[in-house]
């Protein structure tokens, strides 16, 4: 099985070793790509982000949080789903909002799913990891089949 291909929008340290955590724990093989702002995120689709070994491609699922510099999740989230290339990729939220209005703002824009982050540890990473993992398989079942 080839690894998943994860774009983490995140400009937090903890949360990004917190993400990766949540997706080894769940027996999850990815390659990261990781930004700290949606900005920088956008170009590097745009250009095409190199996996480790392998040519520019797709990420099989952004990972966005909602509060980065520059350029905040929704206006990422607004712009890559006007990007035909682009607007099948499956995005999770991933955000420590309490609000309802960015819930439904989110889903409103085509986000796959919004996780808000888990203030105990181990909730987060089973939480974090089991919601990532259903999209990332989902993802792949959809691909096995055509």
């Amino acid at each position: 099985m080839s690894d998943f291909r994860v774009l983490l929008v995140e400009d937090n340290p903890a949360d990004v070793f917190l993400v990766e955590e949540a997706l080894r724990k769940n027996q999850v093989p990815y390659k990261l790509a990781r930004f700290e702002s949606g900005e920088d995120a956008l170009a590097a689709l745009d250009r095409g982000i190199h996996w480790e070994n392998s040519v520019a491609a797709a990420p099989d699922i952004v990972v966005l949080d909602l509060n980065t510099p520059r350029m905040d999740g929704l206006e990422f989230l607004r712009i890559v789903r006007e990007k035909p290339q682009l607007r099948q990729i499956p995005i999770a939220v991933l955000t420590s909002s309490q609000s309802p209005a960015d819930r439904r703002d989110a889903n409103a824009l085509g986000a796959a799913c919004f996780i808000r982050k888990p203030a105990r540890l181990q909730q987060f990473l089973s939480e974090v990891g089991i919601s990532l993992k259903s999209l990332l398989e989902g993802k792949r079942a959809e691909i096995h089949e055509n």
